[in-house]
């Protein structure tokens, strides 16, 4: 008898249908009714599957575009980029380039931000050019690398701020007898 239940209880279980997101979880895209769900499985599917054929079967140009940009992340190859039909994914694949890459900084949506992060993480100051506020750029640049040069390059009281920041990060007086007047004084202040 139990055996029996056991059976019919199977049999049963077996007889269920399977609705889109089952159909999502078994990674069965084809049976599944919804497009949008139908897209998002092929394309996880495709990544999971490391397949970038299976991004063919999906008829979203945005999740088409979002499939093929993980390859072309994962294949490190920037010059694809512009194979895809979406500005967003476009820009997108840009963006991932460019953080590693200064020469793709004019791809990207917020191009001045681009250089302005190279020339402070390379702390080199030619990046800065690129910048509206080149002067902010260069005193961060300048400070960062403790380079006293390019200091002279910042116009103004950030010029002496400059110099007066190395000074102090130096613990460096002889710096300080370079700038005018009270300055010199408030920088050796800082110091001792």
């Amino acid at each position: 008898m139990k055996r029996i239940l056991l059976l019919l209880i199977i049999i049963g279980c077996a007889q269920v249908e399977c609705d889109d997101s089952c159909l999502f979880d078994l990674r069965e895209c084809e049976g599944i009714t919804s497009n949008i769900i139908k897209d998002t499985c092929y394309a996880e599917t495709a990544i999971e599957s490391d397949n970038v054929t299976l991004c063919d079967n999906i008829s979203s140009i945005k999740t088409n575009d979002y499939c093929v940009t993980q390859f072309i992340k994962e294949n490190d190859d920037h010059t694809q980029c512009d194979s895809l039909n979406t500005e967003y994914w476009t820009e997108n694949c840009y963006e991932f380039y460019a953080e590693t890459n200064v020469s793709l900084c004019e791809q990207v949506r917020d191009a001045e931000e681009c250089w302005y992060t190279h020339a402070t993480e390379q702390n080199n100051s030619a990046y800065c050019f690129y910048y509206d506020d080149n002067e902010n750029c260069l005193y961060n640049v300048a400070t960062q690398s403790q380079n006293i040069e390019l200091c002279q390059e910042i116009k103004g009281i950030n010029n002496y701020t400059c110099q007066i920041k190395i000074a102090v990060e130096t613990n460096n007086s002889e710096l300080c007898t370079a700038l005018p007047g009270t300055w010199e004084s408030h920088c050796l202040e800082r110091i001792e």
